[in-house]
Formats: C-alpha cells, sequence, structure tokens
C-alpha cells in the first residue's frame, strides 16, 4: 500500500506487486498494477491477508500507518532513515497512536547512507 507521494517515482519500484494507493482523490494517474482505495477498513486489509502471499507492505507515514495499528495487524515494523535532510517529511507515528512497542530484530546499512532498522511489533 502506498501514499501518492509514492505515485510520483519515475519507475514502478514495485513491478511484480499488487498496488493500493491510498487517496481521497479520485483522478490520479495510477501505476498499471494498481488500484485506489479511498479508505482502509479492516474488511479491506483481512480480504488482503486471505489473499496470495498473504502479507501486507505499507510504504508511508502516519497516516497510512496508523488504521493498521488501531486495527492492531502490524506484525513487523521496517523503518529507514535516509541520509538525505529534506525540510519536512511524513511522521512515522501521528499524535495519540495506540501504545506498542518494538522489540530490535536487526539492523543493516546500505553504501548509499541508508540505515534500515527492523522491529517485531508488539501489541
Amino acid at each position: 500500500m502506498l501514499n501518492e507521494q509514492a505515485l510520483g517515482f519515475e519507475d514502478n519500484p514495485y513491478p511484480n506487486q499488487e498496488i493500493i494507493v491510498i487517496s481521497r482523490r479520485k483522478e490520479l494517474k495510477l501505476l498499471p498494477n494498481a488500484r485506489l482505495w479511498p479508505e482502509i477498513t479492516i474488511e479491506k486489509i483481512n480480504q488482503l491477508r486471505e489473499g496470495e502471499g498473504k502479507d501486507i507492505w505499507l510504504v508511508g507515514g502516519g497516516e497510512i500507518i496508523q488504521p493498521f495499528i488501531e486495527l492492531n495487524v502490524i506484525d513487523r515494523l521496517v523503518v529507514s532513515i535516509c541520509p538525505t535532510l529534506l525540510g519536512r517529511g511524513l511522521p512515522l507515528f501521528l499524535p495519540n497512536t495506540v501504545e506498542s512497542r518494538l522489540k530490535f530484530l536487526s539492523s543493516q546499512t546500505f553504501d548509499s547512507g541508508l540505515v534500515m532498522l527492523t522491529y517485531d511489533y508488539l501489541r
């Protein structure tokens, strides 16, 4: 699942994946393997989890993640830290996020300076 910002990528970063874009805007230029959802519901999430692959990979900030936190359906959290100062970015968690704990699993660094942290999401 992606937020609208991901639609601006030059190349499709997920060519072999079903893509669901979360947006209330109806007139978006979608990638060929994408569909639009105006909202996230537990019924839609369950439908995805019962389908082929069963895993859902979220890309975005707090607005995308928040409903999944509230519905208690996150198992693992991977946080990528980019060494680029954006000035403004997407908050990972929104204010008043349901409290949870993270159990550190691993870290990985890349030549670009990117650091990826992986946590189990404990409820």
